[in-house]
């Protein structure tokens, strides 16, 4: 004999009714297609070495980040100050 659930309406993760008057909920733990997801990561995965041997290649290290003058200081942290660079 198989049971059965009393009530018609789905139980969320958070204990909310689904159709309660919160649909915010309900979207964020519905069920969604990964293949969104996955293209973002292939996307990132590739674009970021690209822009890494870009910011190399156009000596935007040494510009933003070895030749300014002034560097901005954390609290508590102004004894840092940034190692010396070529």
């Amino acid at each position: 004999m198989k049971c059965r659930a009393t009530s018609s309406k789905a139980e969320s993760p958070a204990g909310l009714t689904a159709g309660s008057g919160r649909p915010l909920l309900d979207r964020l733990f519905a069920p969604i297609d990964i293949a969104s997801l996955v293209f973002f990561r292939i996307a990132f995965g590739a674009i970021m070495p690209w822009e890494v041997v870009r910011y190399f290649d156009h000596g935007r290290i040494r510009r933003y980040w070895i030749e300014p003058a002034y560097h901005f200081k954390y609290f508590s942290f102004e004894w840092v100050d940034p190692w010396p660079g070529n």
